[in-house]
């Protein structure tokens, strides 16, 4: 009786599953999105934009039991979401389970390359802060899945790169 109220500022895992249970993923990235699901007979099928041919099954399979245990580090304000970028989402996982529940988590940079914020299904009109480190293991997790998108070169072989983003171009 004398513990606090269960409050977000107690609980550092903020998006919850059974990761054997997911049915179908969403992930949007602010170029593309990718789309998972299982087929009638328990296979993993993909859809989307990213090349790579074959792709690790295993992979998709680990990547969920980690999102199954997705922890942030630290509340937000949420009064102001916006000023965090949450009313534009530049990532967002969705998650179909089996029993029809859809399970949702979205994120938006705002501290200058070091995190990201981000708003989950699980504890809404609440504002978690998410390290630039856990950002790129919950959600970048392409190379991964996706081994042959990655480029593979020398990096004394490099000539030029050509970034572009935002319709911007830097070479």
């Amino acid at each position: 009786g004398l513990m606090p109220q269960h409050d977000p500022w107690l609980e550092t895992k903020v998006f919850a599953f059974d990761a054997d249970a997911v049915a179908s993923v969403a992930v949007d990235y602010p170029d593309h999105r990718l789309e998972f699901s299982k087929t009638e007979n328990g296979e993993w099928d993909y859809a989307g934009l990213m090349p790579g041919g074959v792709w690790p099954k295993d992979g998709l399979l680990t990547w969920l039991h980690d999102l199954a245990d997705f922890r942030i580090t630290e509340v937000g304000d949420p009064s102001i979401k916006k000023v965090y970028g949450l009313d534009a989402p530049t990532h967002k996982l969705e998650l179909r389970l089996a029993d029809g529940t859809v399970k949702t988590i979205a994120a938006a940079p705002d501290r200058m390359g070091d995190g990201m914020w981000v708003e989950s299904s699980d504890i809404p009109e609440q504002v978690f802060y998410l390290p630039g480190w856990r950002f790129q293991y919950y959600f970048q997790r392409i190379n991964d899945l996706f081994p042959a998108a990655s480029p593979k070169y020398a990096v004394d072989a490099i000539r030029f790169i050509d970034i572009r983003r935002g319709g911007e171009s830097v070479k």
